[in-house]
Parts: C-alpha cells; structure tokens; sequence
C-alpha cells in the first residue's frame, strides 16, 4: 500500500492515510468510459469518485492543523 510508505516517511499520519483510502480505492478502480471530457464528466461512476473525493476533503480538513496545507485544501 502506497500510503504505508508515506505514513513511514512522516509525509502522511496514520489519520490521513486512512481517510485518503476510500478515494484511493475508488479512483484506481475507476475505469473511464471515453477520452471524452464531457462523458466522463457525465458518468455516474465518476460522479460517485468527485463525491468521496469531497467528503475526503472534508475529512481531511478536521485532521490536518498546518496553515499552508489546509489552505491549500480550502482553495482546492
């Protein structure tokens, strides 16, 4: 697991490794219907992938307390 290393190289705390999993999960598992932008845009699959990734965001705001990054993720 990619975030394992992170965790081990001080990059990510458990706590963020673990509310990341679900969008890793999802995204990697997402398989695109088209190269077309607006298709994919259309797709309920990936409009399930945009969900999580916002409540991931949510998420990860309540743990992380470094101003630069949570401005970062205010402005994402």
């Amino acid at each position: 697991q990619g975030s394992a290393r992170l965790v081990a190289e001080g990059y990510l705390s458990a706590e963020e490794a673990a509310a990341i999993e679900p969008l890793h999960e999802l995204a990697s598992s997402y398989k695109r219907v088209s190269d077309d932008d607006a298709r994919i845009l259309a797709d309920p699959e990936w409009a399930k992938v945009v969900a999580v990734a916002k409540s991931v965001r949510a998420a990860l705001m309540a743990l992380i307390e470094a101003p630069d990054e949570l401005e970062a993720l205010q402005k994402g």
